[in-house]
């Protein structure tokens, strides 16, 4: 006997995902106070925690416009009034040139 699970899913419902393995990219999350630093089409050093005995090959394609917390759902509140300075972080997206077989989309990274 074979069991079959049937289930109805609703418009907008997530019921499988794809990768595209020729075009894998990280986002980083890099601190405001390091950004000057940082440039569209700069060049970076990655190692990939599933390949960690390898050093790739990467590309800065874009960097974000807003920080995080702008799209957190619930920012930090002070009742007190009292204003904390935080160091922000932006998403930059890095691509990955020549990715090994082992470098797999949701690994852990490390971006120099």
């Amino acid at each position: 006997n074979t069991a079959v699970n049937h289930k109805i899913v609703n418009a907008g419902d997530v019921i499988g995902q794809t990768a595209d393995m020729d075009s894998l990219y990280i986002t980083a999350q890099i601190k405001e106070t390091e950004l000057r630093d940082i440039e569209k089409g700069d060049k970076v050093d990655i190692t990939v925690d599933g390949d960690p005995d390898a050093t790739f090959e990467g590309k800065v394609e874009e960097i974000g416009y807003v920080t995080n917390t702008v799209f957190s759902m619930l920012p930090e509140m002070k009742t007190s009034g009292d204003y904390t300075k935080v160091t922000e972080k932006v998403q930059v997206k890095i691509s990955i040139q020549n990715p090994s077989s082992k470098v797999l989309p949701g690994m852990n990274a490390e971006v120099k």
